[in-house]
């Protein structure tokens, strides 16, 4: 896998079983042999690198190897907040539509059916019960500088967009399905998109985020706008 960072990132390698007492690790991209160093304490990674360990077992390797790459972003290539003169007003703008559906890249030929504002992305304006979709538009704001994760869980599709960037893709005919994705922002007001479709059968949608100093959560109803 991949995880970005800012300025200095702290991580701990430990054993999954017990029995592989030593686990040796790589920051270069090298094999993870004997030989290598021992992770006996956290590191501190201070820039970008790939890690590699491995679970010895009085010498004798653990069948798999863990690799991730670290990718340290400067702060100055975070994503810029937007800058109000005023305050945007609470919730969000929503446009519903009906319809044949089977993928949310039909939403570009679409007109809405109802248009109006929500406190928080919900499937309260659905027109109906099926062959329906919904696009939340607005702004989100984030508490300070850092790499943010967002995930939806829906029943069919639903994506989640800051600014052009499809931040999540969960598109496609599907039972409840939880997809997430990661992006550097700078504190305060940026430009959000959420679209979400419901084919036949049930339905759902709920998001949530995770960010410097908080694990994921919910997002509140209080950071959007519009």
């Amino acid at each position: 896998g991949e995880t970005e960072f800012l300025d200095a990132q702290m991580i701990e390698i430990r054993a999954r079983n017990d029995r592989y007492a030593q686990v040796h690790y790589t920051l270069d991209g090298s094999e993870p042999n004997l030989n290598a160093p021992l992770a006996t304490q956290p590191i501190t990674l201070s820039k970008s690198c790939t890690l590699r360990a491995r679970a010895y077992d009085q010498g004798r390797a653990a069948p798999r190897e863990l690799r991730v790459e670290f990718r340290r972003i400067d702060p100055k290539d975070l994503r810029q907040a937007t800058q109000f003169f005023r305050a945007p007003d609470p919730g969000l703008a929503y446009a519903a539509f009906e319809g044949g559906w089977q993928t949310l890249d039909q939403m570009a030929e679409r007109e809405p059916k109802i248009t109006g504002s929500i406190a928080a992305p919900s499937l309260m304006p659905l027109p109906r019960d099926e062959m329906a979709a919904l696009a939340f538009t607005g702004w989100i704001q984030v508490p300070r500088d850092g790499i943010y994760t967002f995930s939806t869980s829906s029943d069919d599709g639903s994506r989640f967009y800051i600014g052009e960037q499809r931040v999540v893709e969960n598109d496609g005919l599907h039972g409840p399905e939880i997809r997430s994705g990661r992006i550097g922002l700078q504190e305060g007001w940026h430009p959000v998109r959420i679209e979400y479709f419901n084919a036949r059968g049930g339905k759902s949608l709920s998001l949530q985020w995770a960010g410097p100093g908080f694990a994921l959560a919910p997002i509140p109803s209080s950071v959007w706008a519009h």
